[in-house]
């Protein structure tokens, strides 16, 4: 026998004991093993062992990837052998890379309606009627439901043709009505209001959902002066941003009624993509731009809203009862006689959420000016202090139940009067509802916020709320995100006009994030798959419509002085948003009333303060500015604090920074992409990045399939943030992360449309939490092009 014969039979006889020691480990027996799904699992392992040992006798180096069979990893799962380097989640999530959204049907019939997103426990997907008075509440029949439709197209064909042909028609107009079947049309709006169709908040237990409708106010009956104005630090509303009347709707979603309503009348808030309303568990956050006041309820069991306090002008309840008591007898004692009460709005003291805001700054300059032995500190508060007093809150965000990241920016900002709004000055602020303290200042361009987010990215989408099979992709859970994130850091950076500061500032303009924003598909997990981030991602956002498929592959010291300087501009600043960080704490974001009411362009490059409030000792807890290290620091080793993701399960848990390396890659990558632009630079990152708090409530997906830790994708066209994106030419590509195997493709919008005849096509996306299955609505002008992009496996 010859050297080489030696050495394989050698090589298959101490497998073949190697093989009987795994099946005695694993308590199987070779006798026992009469399934012949078993014994193809084990006899592919052996197979590609011996293939293995062979190829390396040879001095071919070869590459080791994971089985990709399905049934070695349904072996592999029911054995709890995951493999190194693999987390429990991971090892559940992994067989999503086997069952993906493989087949599109293109253009498919719909009821007239604007569909919306799944509940979290993927049982419903609600809709909006076409004249946004009712939602449609429709049942989802699981993943097969349309398998009879699909029993003659080959498993070889990826996309439906645009042909006129009975089997093409019948598919077109019956798939959509098998998946989906209409349990509920709920009335909710009357009197000319109208639902925003961009606006949706779920509880936990999927019961209910929130929705808001607004009314423009009536020119032939006017609000009164004092309606508008009704308190010091109410915004000068204007042409771009005009005041309407809002309510906001508890919708029962088993029994298909409505629980409950609150109105706000005379007000501004952002409704769209969840801005000015944040859901953390069962406490609802309401930010009144207009009046710069957060309205904090609790939904009980029972579908009720239970109105918890307002912080603004007053932070705790007894707050409006003593001052009202001091002025009173100030006013009897120095006239003899009683007197009309001076209205909220010529008030010449500071409001209570303002006041510990500055408080919080001058502790702040005090202590810094003690430990460097001069005033230097003191006197730039100072200087700062009219600025300071003239931002407004802008966004805001649940951190938990008792904190709030707020965004502070300039009016001109709030109001839309500037166009680039993300480069303004601004200051994120996390307070605590529970002792209405600031804990925390930090500036739209600070390093310390920014690392924050990206090492905590999941805290600020809230992904720990989830069930762990929905984990969101994110660049704290996931390296493939954060390497995502980072080349998007570095491309600021060394852009013409970015820098460090550039990327920053880019990067803390995701702060504070939308509520349930983010989807927890699994398909857009960077874990799991490889894909192409500009046309599909986990942020529920359009996306620019490609002209090809989407396809998916498988991975395996003159601080105080400043402080002085920036007083009045302080003083003059707004609260633009909010957000819950949990029960007792809001993040503001506090901006000058330009910004509030829409009359600068680039309201994210002016000057914001964030700032955390604590709602139970009302107390500042910190201030940062929208250029803070600090806060991006802390946004990027937080994000899922930021995102609630804490809130859902642990199967839903949102891809992010702060949970995926990834997701944090991309960051990265984003940042330093500011950092190196050409306007770029390191505070205009740290500017760009805080831009994102506070982040709206419920506003990433949880889809498997958008976790970076399991598919590669191109972000730009798809991601966790669900807001529309650009549709490209091409099918977005989804590479399995552990192989960089392709496992699928998303072909969004018409198929062989001629380039160049239409205008800019955005795509939405709206991705089941755990099942492969999403849906595409591509708007071009006027057109609406849907597509159902399903499971299907077909032998023939």
């Amino acid at each position: 026998m010859c050297k080489k014969c030696e050495i394989i039979d050698t090589t298959r006889e101490t497998h073949n004991n190697s093989l009987g020691r795994v099946c005695s480990d694993i308590g199987v027996k070779s006798g026992d093993m009469t399934s012949k799904a078993k014994k193809r699992g084990f006899d592919a392992i052996d197979n590609n062992r011996f293939t293995e040992a062979f190829t390396e006798w040879e001095g071919i180096k070869r590459r080791r990837i994971c089985p990709q069979n399905v049934v070695i990893r349904l072996l592999r799962r029911e054995v709890s052998f995951g493999g190194t380097g693999r987390t429990g989640r991971c090892s559940v999530r992994a067989l999503h890379q086997n069952i993906a959204p493989n087949f599109t049907v293109v253009n498919i019939e719909k009821p007239n309606c604007f569909l919306r997103k799944f509940t979290p426990d993927g049982r419903f997907l609600l809709a909006f009627s076409a004249d946004q008075t009712c939602i449609e509440i429709y049942q989802y029949m699981g993943p097969s439901a349309a398998s009879h439709l699909l029993k003659d197209i080959p498993s070889s064909q990826e996309f439906t043709c645009n042909g006129n042909d009975e089997q093409s028609v019948r598919l077109k107009s019956k798939v959509f009505e098998t998946f989906f079947k209409l349990r509920h049309v709920v009335t909710v709006t009357t009197n000319g209001e109208q639902l925003n169709r961009e606006c949706s908040l779920f509880t936990d237990d999927s019961r209910y959902v929130i929705v808001g409708s607004a009314a423009f106010v009536a020119d032939e009956v006017p609000p009164i002066y004092f309606d508008i104005y009704r308190n010091n630090e109410s915004v000068s509303p204007n042409a771009r941003s005009p005041l309407e009347d809002y309510s906001l709707h508890l919708v029962d979603i088993i029994s298909g009624r409505v629980c409950d309503k609150r109105v706000f009348k005379t007000d501004k808030i952002f409704l769209s993509h969840n801005q000015g309303i944040y859901l953390y568990d069962n406490t609802l956050a309401v930010l009144s731009v207009q009046h710069q006041t957060i309205h904090v309820f609790h939904i009980s069991k029972e579908g009720q809203f239970i109105d918890a306090k307002s912080i603004g002008r007053f932070c705790h309840e007894d707050d409006e009862f003593l001052v009202s008591s001091a002025m009173a007898s100030e006013r009897s004692a120095s006239t003899g006689r009683h007197q009309t009460p001076v209205r909220p709005f010529r008030e010449v003291t500071i409001n209570a959420l303002k006041h510990r805001l500055m408080v919080f700054l001058y502790r702040k300059a005090e202590l810094e000016s003690q430990l460097k032995g001069n005033y230097l500190p003191i006197r730039r508060f100072y200087q700062n202090f009219d600025q300071f007093c003239s931002l407004r809150v802008w966004k805001m965000q649940l951190l938990d139940e008792n904190h709030l990241l707020l965004k502070y920016a300039s009016e001109e900002v709030i109001t839309s009067r500037l166009n680039d709004i993300n480069s303004s000055p601004s200051l994120f602020v996390v307070y605590n509802m529970i002792t209405s303290c600031v804990i925390a200042v930090f500036e739209n361009t600070s390093e310390e916020l920014l690392q924050l987010f990206e090492s905590f990215c999941d805290l600020y989408r809230n992904c720990s709320l989830r069930s762990p099979a929905q984990l969101i992709c994110s660049p704290s859970n996931n390296i493939h995100s954060r390497l995502l994130q980072q080349r998007f850091k570095q491309t600021i950076i060394n852009a013409r006009n970015g820098g460090h500061t550039e990327a920053i500032r880019r990067l803390l303009a995701q702060l504070p994030i939308s509520a349930q924003s983010y989807t927890c598909s699994p398909y857009l997990d960077l874990s799991l798959f490889s894909y192409d981030d500009k046309w599909i991602s986990v942020m529920e956002r359009p996306k620019a419509c490609g002209d090809h498929p989407i396809r998916f592959y498988a991975r395996d010291s003159g601080i105080l002085r400043r402080f002085y300087q920036n007083f009045d501009q302080f003083c003059s600043l707004r609260v633009w948003k909010m957000q819950l960080l949990d029960e007792n704490h809001l993040l503001l974001k506090y901006a000058s009333e330009e910004v509030i009411t829409s009359r600068l362009n680039d309201i994210n490059s002016s000057p914001s303060l964030f700032v955390v409030y604590n709602m139970i000792t009302s107390c500042v807890i910190a201030v940062f500015e929208n250029t803070s290290e600090e806060l991006l620091q802390l946004f990027e080793s937080f994000c899922d604090l930021y995102r609630n993701c804490s809130l859902r399960s642990p199967a839903q848990l949102i891809c992010s920074p702060s949970n995926n390396i990834h997701s944090r890659l991309l960051q990265q990558r984003f940042k330093q992409t500011i950092i190196n632009a050409r306007n770029g630079g390191h505070t205009e990152a740290i500017r760009r990045l805080l831009a994102q708090l506070p982040i709206s409530a419920q506003s990433y997906t949880c889809s498997p399939y958008l976790d970076l830790s399991l598919f590669s994708y191109d972000d730009k066209w798809i991601s966790v943030m669900e807001r529309p994106k650009a549709c490209g030419d091409h099918p977005i590509r989804f590479y399995a992360r552990d192989s960089g195997i392709l496992r699928f493709k998303i072909y969004a919008g018409l198929q062989n449309r001629t380039s160049g005849s239409v205008g800019r096509r955005l795509v939405a996306f709206t991705l089941h939490p755990t099942d492969p299955l999403l849906i595409s609505v591509q708007r071009t002008n006027t057109e609406y092009v849907v597509n159902l992009h399903v499971r299907h496996s077909n032998p023939i």
